[in-house]
């Protein structure tokens, strides 16, 4: 578990931290990465979006890292509104870590 403190009702956690996921955003946007929920927000650290899935089947085919054709963004740092999340994935933390900062 992430070390945390909150000050003034919000929390704060390390940015390292967060398990990596797949997470799908309102209006097509998906991303892999470490992920975050606060009560109103999201963040995805060291996101990299699925350009292209490289799969014959649905995202779940991805749980156990990216295949040969899936293509990755360069890694960036995502933040969303929690109302924009649709879902998320949970992934083979192992697999994916060599692919995510």
């Amino acid at each position: 578990m992430a070390h945390e403190i909150i000050i003034d009702g919000v929390k704060y956690v390390p940015a390292e931290g967060g398990e990596i996921k797949i997470v799908v955003l309102e209006r097509g946007f998906i991303y892999v990465g470490r992920f975050r929920e606060t009560e109103q927000n999201i963040e995805i650290i060291g996101a990299r979006s699925l350009i292209r899935w490289g799969t014959t089947g649905h995202l779940g085919s991805l749980i156990e890292g990216p295949s040969e054709n899936t293509k990755l963004g360069d890694a960036c740092h995502v933040k969303a509104r929690v109302s924009q999340l649709i879902h998320t994935i949970e992934v083979n933390q192992d697999a994916w870590s060599k692919h995510i900062d």
